[in-house]
């Protein structure tokens, strides 16, 4: 017989500064100094950058879908609340960009099905009333004449990724892509739209197409787009293509860990190395975790190694003074350290609080993480997204076992 467990969602009321803040996020009050709407939209930012609990993976299953449900439900009920309280702001458009139409899920209680997993309770009707008004909203945004130019620029790439997000199911059921057209798709937007930052979650798209059905051409097409007329499209097949000559050849990496440790890929030839480009705010990279670590307790004694590069954000400006900077990164690096030990992740970390700009992870053109770099035995490249079940599959058969 079903359990019903009461854990009562009333997250999802727009009720949004009086909703309480699970993991630490901080409830944002105006100062003299800010403003209502400033205050606000601080609150909303701060729910959008809520971080999983450093416990997350030691949770139960319930657990860990309730955290999730709750930051959903947060980010969801301060944005709400954000555009109710200053409907003629124009970040609230910004707000609509970073909402769902389908999160949260609007749990009124848990249930644990037949196999024991955790099974949400929705509220039916609350959850098609957001989503008929988040529908209204994404409709009335391209005529908004206070439309902010960046979120007009994420709207026309979101438009031009439509037949490419109709690719990639193409290419998940089997069939060929006809890739001069949607190379063309992506040349059309950077002609038009030379300015727009969103060039570059599309050029991304398109490249892991390439990659996935044609990988004897990814290296030309990042080069061919780095004389792209989109900046943001240039900037980013510039360090792609560099990054794609590096890794060509035996992987060149060495530093010390967060922990004092020298680290060397050169030394590590002979064995089996993954390269795990991550951080604790990202989570995908958590997610991820529990695989990683599996399979490092089968394999580490046969010959395989992990080595972690950590994004972490010291939130570092140009004009801190070296004391800030000092204070910033010692903030940021007992996150990184306090996570590990908690998680028991014994391997080895990078970490300089550079975020996107790390030192290590911008040599080799990441864009967006978690990126697992698996590494033979001569130190060469076999995978770029060594992740789920590739990870273990891969691992046994470079190993031989």
């Amino acid at each position: 017989m079903k359990t019903i467990l009461l854990f009562r969602a009333a997250l999802f009321v727009v009720a949004a500064l009086a909703t309480p803040c699970p993991l630490g996020v901080a409830a944002t009050t105006a100062t003299p100094e800010l403003s209502a709407a400033d205050a606000d939209w601080k609150a909303f930012q701060d729910a959008v950058a809520a971080r999983l609990p450093e416990n997350f993976t030691a949770l139960s299953a319930l657990e860990r879908a309730q955290v999730v449900e709750q930051l959903y439900a947060l980010t969801h009920s301060r944005g709400v609340g954000f555009m109710e309280k200053h409907p003629s702001d124009p970040r609230r458009w910004n707000v609509v960009m970073r909402l769902s139409p389908t999160q949260p899920r609007f749990v009124k209680a848990w249930e644990i099905d037949d196999r024991g997993a955790p099974k949400p309770v929705i509220d039916e009707s609350a959850a098609a009333a957001w989503k008929t008004r988040f529908d209204e909203l994404k409709a009335a945004m391209p005529k908004a004449a206070d439309l902010p130019s960046d979120v007009r620029d994420q709207l026309l790439a979101l438009d031009a990724m439509k037949p490419l997000n109709a690719a990639t199911t193409a290419l998940r059921n089997g069939q060929k892509l006809d890739l001069a057209y949607l190379r063309g798709k992506v040349v059309g937007f950077a002609a038009k739209n030379p300015a727009a930052a969103g060039g570059v979650a599309l050029l991304y798209t398109y490249m892991n197409l390439v990659e996935k059905s044609e990988p004897g051409r990814v290296e030309d097409e990042w080069m061919f787009f780095t004389g792209s007329p989109n900046k943001a499209m240039a900037d980013m097949a510039t360090d792609k293509s560099g990054a794609a000559a590096l890794l060509k050849r035996p992987l060149q990496m060495a530093f010390t860990g967060v922990d004092g440790r020298e680290v060397d890929l050169a030394k590590l030839r002979g064995k089996v190395v993954l390269v795990d480009f991550w951080a604790t705010w990202c989570g995908p990279c958590i997610a991820e975790l529990p695989n990683v670590k599996k399979v490092y307790a089968a394999y580490h004694e046969k010959g395989f190694e992990i080595i972690g590069i950590s994004l972490e954000n010291g939130r570092l400006l140009p004009a801190d003074t070296p004391e800030q900077t000092a204070v910033k990164l010692a903030k940021a690096k007992k996150i990184l350290t306090d996570f590990t030990a908690a998680n028991e992740m014994p391997w080895p970390q990078q970490f300089d609080g550079k975020h996107w700009k790390n030192e290590i992870s911008t040599r080799y053109g990441i864009a967006s993480i978690p990126a697992m770099f698996l590494l033979d035995q001569d130190g060469k490249v076999v995978s770029t997204n060594a992740r789920g079940q590739a990870l273990e599959a891969d691992v046994k058969r470079l190993l031989k076992l």
